[in-house]
């Protein structure tokens, strides 16, 4: 079993169209917990760019998003996955991924995931719902608009910025045992994601592992 950095300090969500094994990435939003700040990456300017552009010390966001050494955390990490594989064969390691980490601190398994309504950030969403909600007139093309609108801005910044607090409620809530079972699911996740199969719509995809 590796030894991730702890504690977290990377968190990373994505945005874009129809994420999953046939989707688009257009935004990638990075949460640097040290420095308190938060990067927004532009996928759809800079493409395969972003993920294989290296630093002066030959560092790239492919190494760190591939390395089991550096932890990065993600909320429901599946569907991201798969868009970074299928697209940029960007292999995810070193994950944390809220959802399931959320299910092994339960006293009782439950038949459903934890949707992020339900993680305490449902009132971020509203900055940005009315723009990029399909439910709410609302289209995800949204995302791929250059220059942001800057409440699409403000959204992607506050809605990365809560999961820390998340992390650290439920990365104390853990035990070795249930923290051993999430980790193993989240490596299990992270493998189907990649897999040519893997369907990323669907009521499988709210259903809560059994730890």
């Amino acid at each position: 079993m590796y030894t991730p950095v702890t504690p977290a300090s990377i968190y990373i969500d994505l945005e874009g169209m129809n994420l999953g094994r046939e989707g688009r990435i257009s935004i990638i939003r990075i949460f640097l917990y040290p420095h308190n700040h938060v990067y927004l990456l532009d996928i759809r300017t800079l493409g395969a760019t972003a993920f294989n552009h290296a630093t002066n010390t030959g560092t790239t966001l492919r190494s760190i998003l591939e390395s089991f050494m550096i932890s990065k955390v993600f909320f429901d990490v599946q569907n991201d996955s798969a868009t970074m594989f299928h697209q940029y064969h960007v292999e995810l390691a070193g994950v944390h991924d809220l959802q399931v980490m959320e299910v092994g601190t339960r006293a009782h398994p439950g038949k459903y995931l934890a949707g992020s309504g339900k993680a305490s950030w449902s009132a971020t969403k509203e900055i940005g719902k009315t723009l990029f909600s399909p439910q709410h007139g609302g289209s995800f093309e949204v995302f791929e608009l250059r220059p942001l609108p800057e409440a699409i801005v403000q959204y992607c910044v506050q809605n990365v910025l809560l999961l820390p607090e998340l992390w650290h409620i439920y990365n104390q809530a853990l035990t070795l045992a249930s923290r051993e079972k999430v980790e193993a699911e989240v490596k299990n996740r992270i493998r189907h994601s990649q897999s040519p199969r893997f369907i990323g719509k669907g009521i499988h995809m709210v259903l809560a592992p059994q730890l």
